[in-house]
Order: structure tokens, then C-alpha cells, then sequence
């Protein structure tokens, strides 16, 4: 997918009904704009062309024929365009790619300095953390528990619904919990996060949705965007922008905690010995 499409998708969030009714209607008919003047696509979006003039400008051109000119110019596959049996291996991957690159950019959209910072401060601060997540999102909180434990931070992983209840109930107001919920509907993590809160723990969401149980429960919101379409078997792009901020917060971590890096060094000394030589002994 082109520049200019991916930079549809990540303003998309922030369009008025009128301008999303625009992009939907480019970015279905992409392949097949040229031909369209815009009177014509005024007409067939019901909005002025005034605002179409606005929305081109929006997304980084001058106007909507420099807007026609830039998108003939682009490689024209949409990034939520369904993986079929027909396509190759390298057909999918650039499928993939797009989806994914269009994640990170909207989330960036929506993402504000104030929440990463106060997350930050929750976590260096904390005296337990623990990371909570059911299925594909586990898998996140897997790769969060080896960066966060490989800084010296005292975090554990409850790998299933009772091991976060019996956790959330050791919990207290020195605690962190970081859940990753997409749907932010997950029955295990609400009930978790309810029982943290009544001890007092302090509560880290992300997820999609800043409006769902678990977001209306927690004390920092950390949102994603993506477009999560039907050949999602475990949530591509939703998972990639998620680690994503992880490895947000654990860089910040590292540049701004001065005893991390001595903490990294040691580690990395330490587990040599479960490396191979690959040099030669002299005979």
C-alpha cells in the first residue's frame, strides 16, 4: 500500500462522518480514481467540494488533482484487502506489512505523552508488577515479561485466569498491574483488574477500546488502532503495535534509568555461557 493511503488510514480516526465517508469511498475505489473529476466524487461521497479540497490537504497534498496524481503514482494494494488462496507468499507478506505499518501509524495518532510518562513513573516505582493477559495477548505479555525481567524490575506473568486472581489478591497500592485485553471484554482480566483495584493497586490497560469495562476500571489507557479484518487469525496488527509499546516504555526505561544499563551488562555477561564458540581451537 502507498504513502498516501496508509496516511488515509492513520488520519482516519480523527475525520468528521463527512470526511470518512470520503476515505471510504477512495480507498475502496482506489484502482479506480483517475476518470473521477471532483464534481463526480462530491456527488457520490455527498460532500462539497470545499471539504474534499480539505480532506487531500489533510492527508498531505494541495489539492485533489495533485491528491489523483500522487495516488496513480503508488503501488494500489489496500491494506485491509482480504489474503486469498491466490495470492503467493510474498503477496502475503506485503499484505501483512501494510496492515501492520498502517497499525503503528494510527496508533501514534492517538497515543499521548502524558499516559506513556505516568505509566513509566507507575512501573519504576512499583514494588511487584505483574502482567495479565488471556490468549494471543499473553503472547504479548510474554515478550514484555523477558525485557521488563532483563532490566532488574521485580515483574511476574500469570499464565492463566486463576494464577491473575490469585495474583490481583496479593496485590496492594505499592503494585502495578499491566493487562492486555484488545477487545478490552475479556471476562479473566475485568475480574482481575476488580479485585487489584480493591487493594489499591494502581492499573495499566491496553487495549482498543479506551470505552470498555476494563478502560473504565483502570487508572492509565494505553490505546492501539488497527484494522482487524477477517484473515486476523491471531490479531496481526493489533499484536504488533501492542509490543510496540512495550518496547516504548522498556526503551525509556533504559536511557533514563542510570543503573539500568550496568543491570543489562551483567546479564548479558552472565548468560555467555549458554552460547556456542564458533571459534577454532589452534590443534
Amino acid at each position: 500500500m502507498g504513502k498516501l493511503l496508509i496516511s488515509i488510514k492513520s488520519c482516519y480516526p480523527k475525520m468528521s462522518k463527512t470526511e470518512k465517508r470520503i476515505a471510504d469511498y477512495l480507498i475502496e475505489n482506489a484502482n479506480n480514481l483517475s476518470p473521477v473529476s471532483i464534481t463526480e466524487l462530491s456527488n457520490l461521497t455527498n460532500a462539497s467540494e470545499a471539504t474534499i479540497v480539505r480532506f487531500t490537504k489533510r492527508v498531505g497534498c494541495s489539492g485533489y488533482q495533485q491528491f489523483k496524481i500522487q495516488l496513480a503514482k503508488e503501488e494500489r494494494h489496500i491494506a485491509n484487502k482480504s489474503i486469498s488462496k491466490d495470492d503467493d507468499f510474498l503477496a502475503m507478506y506485503n499484505k501483512v506489512c501494510d496492515d501492520v505499518y498502517a497499525s503503528l501509524m494510527k496508533t501514534k495518532d492517538i497515543l499521548t505523552d502524558d499516559a506513556f510518562y505516568l505509566a513509566y513513573e507507575y512501573i519504576v516505582n512499583a514494588d511487584r508488577i505483574y502482567l495479565m493477559g488471556v490468549g494471543n495477548s499473553y503472547a504479548v505479555c510474554l515478550d514484555a515479561y523477558h525485557k521488563l525481567s532483563r532490566i532488574g524490575l521485580n515483574v511476574h506473568i500469570c499464565f492463566d485466569s486463576h494464577f491473575q486472581i490469585i495474583s490481583a489478591c496479593q496485590t496492594n497500592e505499592n503494585s502495578v498491574i499491566i493487562a492486555v485485553s484488545h477487545s478490552g471484554c475479556t471476562r479473566d482480566i475485568i475480574e482481575s483488574i476488580e479485585v487489584a483495584k480493591r487493594n489499591n493497586a494502581k492499573v495499566i490497560l491496553i487495549t482498543s477500546d479506551k470505552k470498555s469495562p476494563a478502560a473504565k476500571l483502570s487508572d492509565i489507557v494505553l490505546c492501539t488502532s488497527s484494522d482487524e479484518i477477517n484473515y486476523r487469525i491471531l490479531g496481526l496488527s493489533s499484536r504488533y503495535a501492542q509490543l510496540a509499546l512495550f518496547d516504548t516504555l522498556y526503551s525509556y526505561i533504559v536511557t533514563n534509568d542510570d543503573k539500568v544499563p550496568d543491570i543489562i551488562e551483567n546479564i548479558e555477561n552472565t548468560i555467555l555461557i549458554k552460547r556456542v564458540s564458533t571459534k577454532k581451537k589452534n590443534s
